[in-house]
C-alpha cells in the first residue's frame, strides 16, 4: 500500500454499523445502532496508552514536531507554533516555560543516546526529515506527545 493511502484522514475509515472500530471504542465512539441525546464522556489509561504508542499517534507527533522545528530558529517561536497548531490557542509564559524545561531535557536525553532517538524516528511508514537534527527532532516529538495527550488539543470545546 502506498504512504499517500496511509495517511488518510479518517473520515475515509470504513465503519461497520454492528461492530466498532476497535481504536474508536477506546475513546467512546457511540455504538452506530443507538440514538443518543448527550455523548457519555471519559478518561481512561487506554486512552493515555494509545496516544503515546499508537504509531499512528507517533508519527502524527513527528510531522506536527518537524513543522515546528522548520518554522523558525528560534527554540520559543517553535515550541510556541507547536502548541498554537496543538491546542488551537496561543500558549501562556507559564506553558512555553514548562515546554522549554521539557524539551532541554528530551533533547539532552537524546543527545546523549542517539539509538534512542533513532527509535522513536523509525516509527511509521514516512521518513522523518534528514535535514534536522535528531536528537532536536525526536525531543521535539515527546513535546508534541506532551501538548497533544493533554485535554487542551484532543477536546474541542
Amino acid at each position: 500500500m502506498p504512504a499517500d493511502d496511509l495517511h488518510r484522514r479518517t473520515i475515509y475509515t470504513f465503519v461497520k454499523r454492528n461492530a466498532t472500530h476497535p481504536e474508536l471504542k477506546i475513546f467512546d465512539f457511540r455504538n452506530r445502532t443507538e440514538s443518543i441525546a448527550r455523548r457519555r464522556s471519559s478518561n481512561t489509561p487506554l486512552q493515555a496508552l494509545v496516544l503515546e504508542n499508537d504509531p499512528q499517534f507517533v508519527e502524527a507527533y513527528r510531522a506536527l514536531a518537524q513543522e515546528a522545528l522548520r518554522s523558525s530558529s528560534d527554540e520559543t517561536e517553535q515550541l510556541a507554533r507547536l502548541y498554537r497548531l496543538a491546542a488551537r490557542e496561543t500558549p501562556s509564559q507559564a506553558q512555553l516555560e514548562l515546554l522549554r524545561r521539557y524539551y532541554r531535557a528530551q533533547s539532552e536525553l537524546f543527545g546523549r543516546d542517539e539509538q534512542k532517538a533513532a527509535a522513536l524516528l523509525g516509527v511509521g511508514v514516512a521518513k522523518p526529515d534528514p535535514a534536522l537534527d535528531r536528537a532536536s527532532l525526536a525531543a521535539m516529538a515527546n513535546v508534541a506527545a506532551l501538548v497533544m495527550s493533554s485535554p487542551d488539543a484532543y477536546t474541542v470545546r
